[in-house]
C-alpha cells in the first residue's frame, strides 16, 4: 500500500524519537538529506535513522542520540534498502488502543487520498 507503521525500539534516535513511540512511514515521498527513514539492513533488520548524505546511489544515516553510537551507521547503503521516509509520530504517551495501528492507517489514506476543500 505504501504506508507502514512501525515502533521505535531504542534509544538512538532521542530526543526526536523515543522508545514505544509509533513512526508512520510512506514511499511516496522524496527523501532528502535531514529526513528520518526506516532503512533495511541486512545485519540489523529494519532501523530508524536520520539520512546525513547521498553519494552515488547510496545513503549514509545518523543516530540524533549523541551519547550513543550505532553501528550501522558506520556503512553506506543502497538507496533502494529505503522503506519510507517519516510522515508523522505517534508518542508513546499518546496512546492505548488496540485498534491505534489500523486507526493510523485508515487516517494516513483520508490525508493523502481525499482532496481538501478550499475557502
Amino acid at each position: 500500500m505504501g504506508i507502514a507503521v512501525y515502533r521505535v525500539k531504542g534509544n538512538s534516535m532521542n530526543p526526536s524519537l523515543w522508545p514505544n513511540d509509533l513512526v508512520v512511514i510512506s514511499k511516496w515521498f522524496t527523501v532528502k538529506i535531514g529526513d528520518i527513514v526506516v532503512l533495511n539492513t541486512e545485519d540489523y533488520g529494519p532501523v530508524i535513522k536520520r539520512v546525513v548524505d547521498f553519494s552515488e546511489g547510496q545513503i549514509s544515516i545518523a543516530s540524533d542520540n549523541l551519547r550513543l553510537s550505532s553501528s550501522c551507521c558506520n556503512c553506506k547503503y543502497e538507496f533502494d534498502k529505503i522503506r519510507g521516509k517519516l510522515l508523522f509520530v505517534v508518542p508513546n504517551r499518546w496512546y492505548n488502543s488496540k485498534n491505534l495501528i489500523e486507526k493510523i492507517r485508515r487516517y494516513s489514506r483520508k490525508i493523502l487520498f481525499e482532496k481538501t476543500s478550499t475557502i
